[in-house]
């Protein structure tokens, strides 16, 4: 057999420390934290003496473990307002799309209206920037209107009409192409 390894035992007086503690009433009362915890007071101190050392900032190796913890919590709940705030504009940016939406097929909509009909700029765009023909499903999609959205597609299918009679678009069976200039 080998040499025996050097226990705890034989280093137990160069690992000691003596603590005096500034009263009896603290030795006790560390002595029933201790107890309570059901450690031994050696590493009961131990611990909190660790505890105690990494929540100091040690200017070569940064933060401490404490503080980036504390970092983390502050960040995770910045990032949780954040998304609440991200998900609030994102409903109101569907809200005013929907409105605008609204507001331009209304005069398509309403057959007593009087008066000039603009036209969707979205559309007029959309079929001027396309280099093929497109269905109405393909417009309706780069609209971003839903197929449950029933008076939005009339007021676009008007419109396409409108723009076809005109001659700035025309119809190729199920597709539709900008024609004008």
């Amino acid at each position: 057999m080998g040499k025996p390894n050097k226990g705890k035992t034989e280093t137990i007086k160069q690992r000691a420390l003596y603590v005096y503690l500034p009263s009896v009433e603290l030795a006790e009362e560390w002595k029933a934290r201790a107890t309570n915890e059901n450690m031994s007071i050696s590493k009961f101190i131990i611990q909190r003496v660790i505890d105690s050392l990494n929540t100091e900032v040690d200017e070569d190796q940064g933060p401490s473990r404490l503080e980036l913890l504390e970092q983390i919590q502050i960040r995770d709940e910045m990032v949780k307002e954040l998304e609440q705030e991200n998900r609030m504009l994102r409903n109101l940016s569907d809200s005013l799309d929907t409105e605008l939406k609204r507001y331009r097929s209304a005069p398509f909509l309403d057959n007593d209206f009087e008066g000039p009909r603009p036209f969707d700029p979205e559309l007029i765009e959309i079929l001027r920037s396309s280099t093929k023909p497109l269905t109405q499903g393909d417009i309706l999609r780069k609209l971003g209107i839903k197929s449950t959205q029933s008076d939005f597609i009339n007021a676009i299918s008007i419109q396409l009409e409108m723009l076809e009679q005109i001659g700035v678009v025309e119809c190729l069976g199920k597709k539709w192409r900008w024609r004008g200039s």
